[in-house]
């Protein structure tokens, strides 16, 4: 990304007058312990509804965001979080659906 494209990415989320922002994570799902919360059941109602309130921007991972953009695009700057796991971690967690005894092959 040049500095200038970072500028102006950057000017969109600091945009308000009071230099304050809110910045909404609004998608971190994995390895929940409990089961899923019920806003990201309904990832895309509760998008909308953030996108109504006109946060600084929107946090999301790539597939949410793309999935759900025609509720905040152009309106809302978006941040993409991007996450890579290995099966060495998520064979640490102990409820982690990208663990291979999740999928029923167990490895030692």
């Amino acid at each position: 990304m040049s500095s200038v494209g970072k500028k102006i990415r950057l000017n969109r989320i600091f945009s308000d007058p009071s230099g304050r922002i809110l910045a909404i994570a609004a998608d971190h799902m994995i390895n929940y312990p409990i089961g899923m919360p019920e806003g990201l059941r309904r990832i895309e109602e509760t998008i909308k509804q953030i996108a109504e309130g006109k946060p600084s921007s929107i946090t999301l991972n790539k597939g949410v965001a793309m999935r759900c953009s025609q509720h905040f695009a152009g309106r809302v700057p978006l941040i993409v979080q991007q996450m890579a796991l290995t099966s060495r971690w998520a064979a640490t967690r102990s409820r982690s659906p990208f663990s291979s005894s999740a999928k029923g092959n167990s490895q030692t």
